[in-house]
């Protein structure tokens, strides 16, 4: 009965309702009780705001407990300073309200799953600070009801009740125990025959390479490549097919352009984008240029990590592209001329051994920064939008698109408040006399 009671007082509490400090019952049975009720209520809570297939996140665990034993800490000094009586009325008490506080938690991240609007920054920023006003507005009304201003008997007790309720404030039950395993979404392993699809990639870069069209003697030809290595979020696949179409269309690459992707949707049309596939289709693309005077557009977009593009496709075993591999690609290749775009976070990190005198190299971030966007339900990531679809389609030459695109880019992530990903370009000394001639060929194109 005390349970009930006590929970029926924290709604009123919590709704800033009426309540009389008499309403509540206050024992450490009860303590532990209503301790107990939040991460029941917060498993249950994050398991219902997660889309399957769902991944169980031990840590969450982990940290309840750990906040549970300072806590306990900071009950004790409190005890020594002969605040026991005040200290288990404001646990009590704020504890009490945990099923208040479950509903708002479930309710928005409930409505998150059906209103894709309420997760983008701003308004989630307003969600978590009008949730925060409400909770510090309940934590003053318990602090006063367990601890009158005139009855606090110094500033070290004052300290000690305030650090209580911080710690007492990590059991509202929005812990994540439960998350989407987004990397079983995409892909479900039962689906591909990994051994076949790997046996028949020679067969499918023959086959895509054979239809390649030759150099012509005297154009300044524009060849394309374009990389989406990860299958677990379509926006990769996404990017690639929209720029390898805007290539076809506005610079005249039809015929002179092939996509590697790594998605379930294109097994049977696209080969796998994978280190020994990019290797096979650079080399056999150099085969039919003119080494000299055409360029290759090579496009890379999956996620990163401070060392390497990331490739994957589960269950196929691939290796991630490390910077130096993939120069040492372009080198063994035999092509000069290069314009290199690399999209994902951290991807600043190819700069350095790509670029020199003959090459235009982009990037989305920086070394050691982020980039953002990524999403199965995005077209683009951010800088794949603001480069190609509202730069580059929109007419803007190579490097003046990358300057657009870093000024949008920056005033997204502004909006978003998220560290800046930086965007670094490098252009080779000899390389702007070859985007010009491609700009004269880009303006053939679009007047036929």
């Amino acid at each position: 009965m005390g349970l009930l009671r006590n929970l029926r007082a924290g709604l009123r509490l919590a709704s800033f309702r009426k309540v009389g400090i008499e309403e509540f019952h206050f024992s450490i049975d009860q303590i532990v009780l209503l301790a107990l009720i939040a991460p029941l209520l917060g498993f249950a809570g994050s398991y219902l705001t997660s889309d399957p297939p769902r991944d169980f996140y031990l840590p969450a665990i982990e940290s309840s407990a750990f906040h549970l034993v300072l806590a306990l800490g900071f009950a004790f000094a409190a005890t020594r300073l002969g605040a026991e009586a005040q200290l288990m009325r404001l646990c009590v008490l704020l504890l009490s309200t945990v099923v208040f506080e479950w509903l708002i938690v479930t309710g928005l991240g409930l409505a998150e799953l059906q209103l894709e609007w309420l997760t983008r920054r701003p308004v989630a920023n307003v969600a978590t600070l009008l949730v925060g006003v409400w909770f510090g507005g309940v934590c003053y009304r318990a602090l006063r009801l367990a601890c009158p201003l005139g009855r606090l008997r110094s500033a070290l007790s004052a300290a000690a009740y305030l650090a209580a309720l911080w710690l007492i404030s990590d059991f509202v039950p929005g812990e994540r125990y439960w998350e989407t395993d987004t990397w079983s979404i995409a892909q479900p392993a039962e689906e591909i025959d990994a051994e076949r699809v790997l046996f028949d990639q020679r067969d499918r870069i023959d086959e895509t390479l054979a239809a390649i069209l030759p150099e012509r003697p005297g154009v300044p030809d524009l060849y394309f490549v374009g990389f989406a290595g990860d299958s677990v979020q379509d926006v990769f696949m996404r990017e690639v097919q929209f720029v390898q179409e805007l290539f076809d269309h506005q610079f005249g690459t039809l015929g002179r352009s092939i996509g590697l992707i790594n998605h379930l949707e294109t097994l049977n049309r696209h080969p796998v984008a994978s280190e020994s596939n990019l290797e096979a289709v650079l080399s056999g693309v150099a085969r039919w240029m003119n080494l000299d005077e055409d360029v290759l557009f090579l496009f890379l977009t999956a996620h990163g990590s401070p060392e390497s593009l990331a490739v994957d496709f589960p269950p196929l075993p691939l290796n991630p592209i490390d910077p130096e591999g993939l120069a040492r690609m372009l080198d063994r290749a035999g092509i000069r001329w290069r314009v290199i775009v690399v999209s994902s976070c951290y991807s600043g990190v190819f700069i350095d051994a790509l670029q020199d005198e003959q090459s235009l190299v982009i990037t989305a971030s920086a070394a050691d920064r982020e980039s953002f966007g990524c999403s199965s339900e995005a077209d683009f990531t951010y800088f794949g939008r603001a480069y190609f679809k509202d730069a580059l389609d929109q007419g803007l030459s190579f490097v003046d698109a990358f300057e657009a695109a870093a000024g949008q880019v920056a005033r997204w992530e502004e909006r978003d408040d998220v560290e800046p990903s930086n965007p670094q370009i490098a252009l080779g000394a000899r390389i702007p006399v070859k985007l010009a001639e491609l700009e004269t060929r880009r303006k053939a194109v679009a007047r036929r």
